[in-house]
């Protein structure tokens, strides 16, 4: 009976979590084939618990190093003065960036809005057909107009897939507001001209 009390006691051991119990009795015939076979068990759970330590310690370093991308990457959106759409399969806006807010006002602040509600319906056929040409060639650019609380709004919109075409995962839609950009250029543009008007009037009064 002394290997059967040994193997109880050792089970007891394993049941409350010490996988490195080992049977440490000399035993015979089919007793013997038994504690082998147990402490066998044993070191197998043992090895195995030691790999999913380190599978759940490399889990946890993946997931922490995700949070950390993820943090930068809102941190860099939430900071950067493009306006940032997150757009689901359907073209329906799931997020937007605070300047996607600033640009579009309170009503791009209604995450289940379509793009007719944010930009108005002839925009948003110019962003759906770059959505059909996107799955296509993997992204696509266009300069669009549109009025805006408003003012005339021109921008450089950019639209990507977020995965394959099928796959339904959505599109990611930039918009660079570039309305005084071009004020400055036309402005600068201007005055060149001024300045060659002036030129050329002064010229011909010299003598």
């Amino acid at each position: 009976t002394v290997p059967i009390q040994a193997l109880a006691e050792a089970t007891r051991e394993v049941a409350i979590g010490n996988f490195a119990t080992q049977v440490q009795v000399t035993a015979r015939d089919e007793l013997g084939t038994l504690v082998r076979s147990f402490n066998q068990m044993t070191t197998q759970l043992g090895v195995n618990r030691r790999q999913i330590e380190e599978f759940t310690g490399s889990l946890q370093h993946a997931v922490q190093e995700i949070d950390q991308r993820r943090t930068l990457i809102e941190t860099v959106l939430e900071n950067i003065p493009t306006a940032v759409l997150s757009l689901d399969g359907e073209g329906r806006i799931v997020r937007v960036n605070r300047a996607a807010r600033q640009i579009f006002g309170d009503r791009s602040l209604d995450t289940s809005a379509t793009l007719t509600q944010v930009l108005g319906e002839a925009t948003a056929r110019d962003i759906e057909h770059l959505m059909r040409r996107s799955s296509r060639l993997g992204g696509t650019t266009k300069e669009l107009e549109f009025a805006m609380g408003g003012r005339i709004v021109h921008a450089a919109v950019t639209l990507s897939p977020l995965g394959p075409r099928r796959s339904g995962a959505g599109y990611v839609l930039v918009i660079d507001d570039l309305t005084e950009l071009l004020r400055a250029q036309k402005a600068a543009a201007w005055q060149e001209v001024a300045q060659r008007l002036a030129h050329e009037i002064k010229n011909p009064l010299t003598p």
